[in-house]
């Protein structure tokens, strides 16, 4: 997987997440895409819908959200590549005073080490998503990759908007959408890996898997979302791609509208570096 697609899974499973605890509610409703399929689909359980609900109504007074992050990528064994897991911090924020360098709403996941094998090594490299930009960091080799992410012609462009941001996964925002879009059940933690670690707290999962059209289908089999039963605050997210990848996303130590500090503030910015020290790569 190359970097930039890589950035882009980060940021799917994140903004995930983000959705699920209700953080992007802002935007006013777009139309549903046209080639969504709106056919009945079966009755979920009432416990799901309750379950539904109450996601939806907790990230009502939620303006930001930080959290230690680790986040899985296992590939199929006939690719040869086996697991590798990454870990580090994540920082959802939103401002009243935005900047070019720090827009209105901004995601990073800034990850500073690497396990793949049984080998673990200290690697800084950063994921932020804001405006219509997503930018990839190494600051160890130097590299800064920024990306134009909206739509052509987009002149108001919210990456966070799961009914036309980057990501359309709707979770979170209205019950009917999240039905209109995906078949919803119940699912339970994985026996072994990173999110089997969720047991210890408590949590409730739902398995989506997208219905043609939703603009998920085209990318994932299915999406599986785990809530903390006492916050109903997103914890863990599992996405299995069409080729077979599985992309898991833990968080922990989650913190509701924490005081950012001005490291991290620098370390979010996605102003353009210096290239005389630089590598710059902008499209």
């Amino acid at each position: 997987m190359n970097p930039i697609t890589f950035g882009t899974a980060v940021v799917t499973l994140v903004l995930t997440s983000i959705a699920a605890a209700g953080l992007d509610d802002t935007t006013p409703p777009a139309p549903p895409p046209a080639a969504v399929d709106t056919a009945p689909a079966p009755a979920p359980d009432p416990v799901l819908l309750a379950l539904l609900d109450e996601v939806e109504k907790s990230g009502s007074e939620v303006r930001s959200f930080a959290a230690s992050v680790t986040m899985v990528s296992e590939e199929p064994k006939d690719f040869g590549r086996g697991k590798t897991t990454r870990t580090g911090k994540l920082i959802f924020r939103t401002s009243d005073t935005p900047t070019e360098s720090h827009p209105r709403k901004m995601l990073a996941v800034l990850f500073d080490s690497v396990i793949s094998g049984n080998r673990k090594r200290e690697q800084r490299h950063y994921y932020i998503v804001g405006g219509r930009w997503l930018a990839e960091i190494d600051p160890e080799q130097k590299l800064f990759i920024r990306r134009d992410i909206a739509p052509e012609g987009a002149a108001d462009f919210d990456p966070f908007d799961l009914r036309h941001g980057i990501v359309p996964l709707p979770v979170g925002q209205k019950r009917q959408a999240v039905l209109e879009r995906f078949d919803v059940s119940a699912i339970a933690l994985p026996e072994s890996g990173a999110l089997a670690k969720l047991a210890e707290r408590g949590v409730d999962g739902i398995h989506l898997v997208p219905r043609p059209g939703s603009g998920s289908d085209t990318e994932y089999q299915s999406v599986d979302i785990f809530f903390d039963r006492a916050s109903r605050l997103p914890v863990g997210v599992r996405a299995t791609e069409k080729n077979g990848n599985i992309q898991s996303l833990r968080l922990d130590d989650v913190v509701v509208n924490p005081t950012i500090d001005e490291e991290t503030l620098a370390g979010m910015s996605m102003a353009v570096p210096d290239p005389r020290s630089w590598t710059i790569d902008i499209r």
